[in-house]
């Protein structure tokens, strides 16, 4: 292990300073690197889910420490599931601002991947959150806040505070349903996921476990020296859904093309197909809207119909793109 773990060290130097990082740590977790010209850090997980012994807590408070001080923290999982190439074109994604769900799933995330969580222990987040911040904070803090990711697949974080100038998540994170070591590589990599596009769409995200928010005068002032001490949150009333600009593939545009062409030939009846996860509901929605457009299909019976046959987690994302014609995020307005 200690020979695999060497190898993978020398081509992360090579890797990460032709990015333009510096090595800044060595973890019994892995590595930590800088990019100091955009303040972007990098947490490299080699060995953790083989860690038994690893305290959660000190997971979540390296994290939250980094998360804190940089403008930007990806986290990713090297292990043996990945082969050397494609752990680097799948940083490479985040690096480059190409936080395309397409590209992600050929380098072997699995996004369908859920974590199944308990109930978090609310109470004393909330508890601490409001003796941090004060009464008005609480006007401030969203639970189980909805978040559209850049697939358009609608997700929860069991918190977000959003300041002027930055958007916070909190997750409250079960030792048995997120410790590394116990969730072992796969899921713990759809969790780095999440994480990772939350981070992507200017999240700065914060775990803490019940062991974390045991010592609560710690905990309050953690709370205050991460999110900002004295900082006003912006009422939940000011918090709206805008909607990102939706940009087909060029498969995509083809294919709807061709559909279009067999339509015109009196054709009405079509089947795609596509592989797994190249964005077959997105021609689909495309069509109808471009179908509702020359007023083939006359109001939204027939539409709402049609969103019944896609999967529960794009129906919501269907009925939104036809009414208002994107897809949205949320965000501060």
């Amino acid at each position: 292990m200690a020979t695999e773990v060497f190898d993978i060290k020398n081509d992360f130097e090579i890797l990460f300073s032709g990015f333009g990082f510096e090595k800044i740590a060595k973890e019994d977790t892995g590595f930590i690197y800088l990019r100091k010209v955009d303040d972007t850090c990098i947490i490299i997980d080699t060995v953790i889910c083989e860690l038994s012994t690893h305290p959660y807590i000190s997971y979540t408070s390296k994290q939250n420490q980094l998360m804190a001080t940089h403008s930007r923290v990806f986290r990713f999982l090297y292990d043996r599931d990945f082969s050397g190439d494609d752990f680097y074109k799948y940083i490479q994604i985040f690096l480059d601002g190409e936080a395309d769900p397409e590209k992600i799933r050929c380098y072997g995330a699995n996004r369908a991947e859920q974590e199944s969580d308990p109930t978090p222990p609310e109470d004393i987040f909330e508890d601490c959150f409001f003796q941090a911040f004060g009464e008005k904070s609480r006007m401030g803090l969203h639970r189980e806040f909805a978040y559209i990711d850049f697939e358009g697949i609608r997700r929860f974080v069991d918190y977000a505070a959003f300041s002027k100038t930055t958007k916070f998540a909190i997750e409250l994170n079960g030792e048995s349903f997120h410790h590394p070591y116990v969730i072992k590589s796969k899921k713990y990599r759809s969790q780095l996921l999440k994480q990772n596009f939350l981070v992507a769409d200017g999240f700065k995200v914060f775990r803490w476990s019940m062991n974390g928010m045991k010592d609560r005068e710690r905990f309050i002032l953690e709370l205050a020296e991460f999110l900002g001490y004295g900082l006003p949150f912006i009422d939940k009333s000011a918090i709206k859904l805008s909607r990102k600009p939706f940009t087909l593939k060029s498969h995509q545009h083809q294919a709807l093309v061709q559909i279009e062409k067999a339509r015109q030939k009196q054709q009405h009846t079509f089947l795609l197909v596509l592989p797994t996860g190249t964005g077959k509901t997105e021609i689909f929605i495309n069509d109808i809207v471009r179908l509702k457009k020359k007023e083939f299909l006359k109001g939204t019976d027939g539409l709402l119909m049609g969103a019944c046959l896609i999967l529960n987690k794009h129906q919501e994302t269907f009925i939104e793109f036809l009414n208002r014609g994107k897809p949205y995020a949320a965000h501060n307005c």
